[in-house]
């Protein structure tokens, strides 16, 4: 069942309905449908189609991981090029690894407070 929950949400979060999906991935609406409530197992071969078609791994969909890497791998680069690009923020950044983690806690309860 964790592929069909899996399957939903990426499908849902990136606005895709199922018609579509199932025509990129080259199944029918209804077998699409079958995998999403865990009545069906796509084999490997759509499987693959799927884990490709969102960009992630065959294992997230699976469940054998428990984040997607490539999403986090994905947020973490753009977060590193949005530091990269703000002199100030890179800063702030090479300050605080010069601190002990409780005064980085502090700092963040203050920040949330501005």
């Amino acid at each position: 069942m964790e592929l069909g929950k899996r399957l939903k949400s990426l499908r849902e979060t990136g606005n895709i309905n199922r018609q579509i999906l199932a025509r990129e991935i080259g199944i029918s609406y209804s077998s699409l449908a079958k995998y999403e409530n865990g009545e069906r197992t796509p084999d490997l071969t759509i499987l693959v189609k799927i884990a490709d078609y969102f960009n992630t791994s065959v294992d997230f969909l699976l469940g054998r991981e428990e984040y997607d890497r490539l999403l986090l791998y994905n947020t973490c680069l753009e977060s590193l090029q949005k530091i990269n690009q703000n002199d100030a923020l890179y800063k702030l950044i090479k300050e605080a690894e010069r601190l002990k983690s409780e005064s980085i806690e502090k700092i963040v309860e203050v920040m949330k407070l501005i």
